[in-house]
C-alpha cells in the first residue's frame, strides 16, 4: 500500500466519524466491522459531548442537558477541531452558540461560554511565576530596561 493510499484510508475514516448519516462507514470497513465502527463513532461523539459539558458547566446548566447535548453534537459535527486534546476541546463554541438558531433566545449565552473558555485556557496555561513586586521595585533605577511580558494564564 502506498503512502497516498494510507492517507486515503485515514481521510475516509475521519470523514465517516463526522458524517451525519447514521450508517456512514468507510467502504473498506463494510461487513463484519460495520457495527464495531458505529459503536466507536458513538463513543467518540459521546466523549466530545462529555468534554464540552465538563469545560462549559455553566452553559450546560443554563440550557439543560438535553439542549446542551444536542447543541454539542451539532458543534462537534460541524466544526472539525484542530486541537487533539479533549481537555481543551471546544474552541469557538461561543461563536457557534451565537449563530445557533435554537440559542437565539439566550443572547447572553455566547458571553457565558466566552468566560468559561477564558477560565479553561488560563487553567491549562503553562506554569509561570507571577510578577514579583519586590523585584520590580528593585529595578526602579533602570525602568527603561524593564520588559514586561504577559503571564500565560
Amino acid at each position: 500500500m502506498s503512502a497516498t493510499g494510507e492517507t486515503g484510508y485515514f481521510d475516509d475514516f475521519a470523514a465517516s466519524l463526522l458524517d451525519r448519516a447514521p450508517n456512514s462507514i468507510p467502504h473498506w470497513l463494510q461487513g463484519s466491522n460495520s457495527e464495531r465502527f458505529r459503536i466507536y463513532r458513538n463513543n467518540v461523539l459521546k466523549s466530545h459531548i462529555d468534554a464540552l459539558a465538563a469545560a462549559y458547566p455553566v452553559v450546560a446548566r443554563l440550557v439543560g442537558s438535553d439542549f446542551f447535548e444536542a447543541m454539542a453534537r451539532e458543534f462537534y459535527l460541524s466544526r472539525p477541531q484542530s486541537n487533539r486534546s479533549l481537555a481543551l476541546f471546544g474552541a469557538g463554541l461561543q461563536d457557534f452558540i451565537a449563530s445557533f438558531p435554537p440559542a437565539a433566545a439566550l443572547p447572553y449565552l455566547p458571553g457565558v461560554a466566552s468566560l468559561e473558555r477564558a477560565w479553561l485556557e488560563a487553567y491549562h496555561a503553562a506554569d509561570a511565576p507571577p510578577l514579583n513586586l519586590q523585584t520590580l521595585s528593585n529595578s526602579a533605577d533602570d525602568v527603561a530596561a524593564l520588559r514586561l511580558v504577559r503571564h500565560p494564564a
